[in-house]
């Protein structure tokens, strides 16, 4: 009894010290006006529990808003009637509007949406992440109308919106608001621009064929350009009473350099973190750091600069996707690959989720008209300006761009976080219209993400679009269009008329010829590549064979002629010594059915049966391919387990007679050997199957290995 009272002291003194901890903690310190809520000086002592939210309310903030985002895609996932009709960017959004409906009525903010914290920290990983899916064909054919939307149509945007809200505003539709040209023309070319944050969101849901999504997508990378230069000039036009002709003129010359000197810087600091890979063989753990601290570096040092970091990052993860992936290791790229898709995601929900927030700004200005006819001037323009520029661009397409795509292709000009992040540091001088701009520009992307991202597939579906391709291309496909592509550059080197087949040859040419050379590690011409395929192809259908072979005696009704018995791994061995050395999973030798996609090319190509054992942990991951210690064991268990099986019931099931004297042949004795088929559990890989080779000049005690049984003769 006095044991329990003791304790019942004990625990009243903690929970009293507790409390006295908590209300001393908003104690002030006059030492520059800061606030230490966890100094011991303020509670007179020592506590075993103190409350110090204070020293960790942002990074708990944050990492409670990441979860709680974690869990809504969970379950919005799950229930597949609302994740099949619903973008998952609108349900983030609605869960920040409902928690920030509950911060607000606290008097607090869970997430403040700032435009510094969205243009360097948040914005990068969403961008490189889609760079690296740039790295493809599609892309780089359709390069010429992906600019022409970019530039031209960015232009037409700008100057037909801009204008447009100016007439209507001095009309006097708008009630009292009478902006000026240069303050519309600002709006404007934020407000027109597609946003890629939005797109990617979308359209990576919608599943559309991939010329379509690198329409819009890279429409929607490659503008940052324009847009920059045009937000730049209008916010210096708005302080300027009189404009002159040199302001025109180097405004016009600031779009080559932002655009060109952010490409460069990317292109320049992607090969040097190829060329910084090249000597990574000894310290695998590096590679990730480098690719990525590489690519975040191209970005930050082309907004050092004021140039488009959007164009820098998206040069520099192309340039390594080309040469610095093919330095570093297979677990290195996966870890590239899953790492910055897990940043992109969470940066991406980080944004929509503060979006949802920003719903409860008291602040906020409305004007039913001005905002009204910014939507309309926004789709009706968009719908002109892909209209117009797609009927030029289809003057030189060979797959022109139709109707129905091209509908979808205007309805999918979504506004985002990025104009968003613009318009909060416009100041245009007067403080009523700054917030109606605000206001104005979050109606326009609130509709564009719920009602045209809820709408949009139900278009897709209707104008039946072509759909994602799931199948991969097959081996003959890729070489089908090698042989087109090399065909057809020949044509218009003998016509004269040297287009883009002539281009692409001849920089692949220089490109395996010198940089290659000095990027990479081992470097390999596509055709060796493709040889290498080809052969690993012939061995693996000359294993089959032989596998076919092997089981070929089972299948004989009667007695067959043998010398000597072994199993499946012995019978597809060159060597009989390789079965102890390099153990072989028994998938690899399976038949495969249907035809050979590139991907399992590859991916056979990259699985040499060659593989170390008992190699010596590395911290630095110098062998880390050969490393794989417990899948190696796991298979030389089994490996084992089967052999000893297949023995066993060889030996129990098996039955070997006298043969006549009669019957004997010059090349030795001579077995009459009738083998019982039963079928087996699967240990890893297929059933068991007895192999059987036709006699040599050896004699049967000559033989060597595990596999070889006694008999009596």
């Amino acid at each position: 009894m006095m044991y329990v009272r003791y304790e019942l002291w004990v625990a009243v003194a903690l929970l009293a010290d507790f409390t006295l901890a908590s209300s001393d903690r908003e104690q002030v310190l006059e030492n520059n006006g800061s606030k230490e809520s966890h100094a011991d000086e303020d509670h007179g002592g020592v506590h075993l529990v103190q409350w110090n939210f204070d020293h960790v309310e942002v990074p708990l903030t944050i990492t409670l808003a990441v979860l709680l985002v974690g869990v809504a895609k969970l379950g919005f996932h799950k229930v597949k009637w609302l994740s099949s009709r619903v973008p998952e960017s609108a349900l983030i959004i609605v869960v920040g509007t409902a928690l920030g409906s509950i911060s607000v009525s606290k008097g607090t903010i869970f997430i403040s949406f700032d435009e510094t914290t969205f243009f360097l920290y948040l914005l990068p990983p969403i961008i490189l992440e889609s760079a690296y899916s740039l790295y493809d064909r599609v892309f780089s054919n359709n390069l010429g109308t992906i600019l022409l939307y970019a530039v031209v149509g960015s232009l037409l945007n700008f100057g037909l919106i801009g204008g447009s809200l100016y007439g209507v505003c001095a009309a006097g539709a708008c009630g009292s608001f009478a902006p000026t040209i240069w303050q519309c023309l600002a709006f404007s070319a934020l407000i027109s621009a597609v946003d890629p944050v939005a797109v990617l969101a979308i359209f990576q849901e919608i599943h559309v064929n991939n010329k379509l999504y690198f329409l819009v997508f890279g429409e929607s990378l490659l503008n940052d350009a324009v847009t920059v230069v045009l937000y730049n000039m209008m916010v210096a036009f708005m302080a300027l009473d009189v404009i002159p002709a040199s302001q025109v003129v180097l405004g016009v010359f600031s779009f080559f350099t932002i655009s060109l000197g952010g490409l460069v810087i990317g292109i320049i600091i992607g090969m040097l973190s190829a060329f910084m890979t090249k000597f990574t063989r000894h310290v695998r753990v590096v590679e990730p750091l480098t690719i990525l601290g590489m690519a975040y570096l191209s970005y930050i040092m082309a907004e050092l600069f004021h140039w488009s970091g959007i164009i820098g990052i998206i040069g520099c993860g192309l340039v390594q996707c080309e040469y610095a992936f093919g330095n570093i290791s297979r677990k290195s790229n996966i870890t590239v690959k899953y790492f910055i898709k897990v940043l992109s995601m969470t940066s991406e929900s980080i944004i929509f989720f503060s979006l949802g927030q920003t719903m409860w700004d008291n602040e906020m200005v409305w004007n039913s008209g001005f905002i009204l006819l910014t939507l309309v001037f926004c789709f009706i323009f968009r719908c002109f300006s892909v209209t117009l520029l797609t009927n030029i661009s289809n003057m030189n397409r060979i797959i022109k761009i139709n109707m129905e795509e091209q509908f979808i292709m205007a309805y999918g000009g979504l506004r985002g976080a990025v104009a968003y992040a613009l318009v909060i540091q416009l100041r245009t001088g007067n403080e009523e219209l700054d917030r109606l701009f605000i206001t104005c520009t979050l109606a326009v992307v609130f509709a564009t993400v719920f009602i045209q991202g809820l709408t949009i597939k139900p278009f897709v579906n209707f104008f039946r679009i072509r759909k994602q391709e799931t199948q991969k291309p097959t081996m003959c496909d890729e070489v089908n269009r090698r042989v087109i592509d090399f065909m057809m550059a020949g044509i218009e080197e003998v016509t004269g008329q040297k287009g883009g087949n002539y281009l692409r040859v001849k920089l692949e040419y220089y490109d395996e010829k010198y940089l290659k050379r000095w990027l990479q590690r081992n470097p390999e011409t596509r055709e060796a590549h493709m040889m290498a395929l080809f052969e690993e192809i012939a061995l693996k259908d000359h294993r089959e064979h032989i596998y076919d072979i092997a089981k070929a005696p089972l299948e004989i009704e009667g007695a067959c002629l043998i010398k000597r018995v072994c199993t499946l791994e012995r019978a597809i061995s060159v060597d009989c010594g390789e079965l102890e050395l390099e153990p072989k999973r028994y998938e690899a030798y399976r038949p495969i059915k249907g035809n050979f996609s590139t991907d399992d090319l590859r991916k056979l190509w990259r699985n040499n049966p060659s593989i170390s054992m008992h190699l010596p942990y590395d911290k630095n991951l110098t062998q880390d391919d050969d490393q794989d210690l417990a899948v190696q064991l796991r298979q030389r268990k089994n490996l084992y387990m089967e052999v000893k099986k297949r023995h066993s019931s060889m030996s129990r099931q098996s039955a070997i007679d006298e043969v006549p004297d009669e019957e004997e042949d010059e090349g030795g004795i001579v077995m009459k050997f009738e083998p019982t088929i039963k079928e087996e559990s699967e240990v890893d890989g297929p059933s068991e199957t007895m192999a059987l080779m036709m006699p040599t000049d050896d004699s049967l005690g000559q033989s060597e290995g595990p596999d070889v049984f006694e008999s009596k003769i």
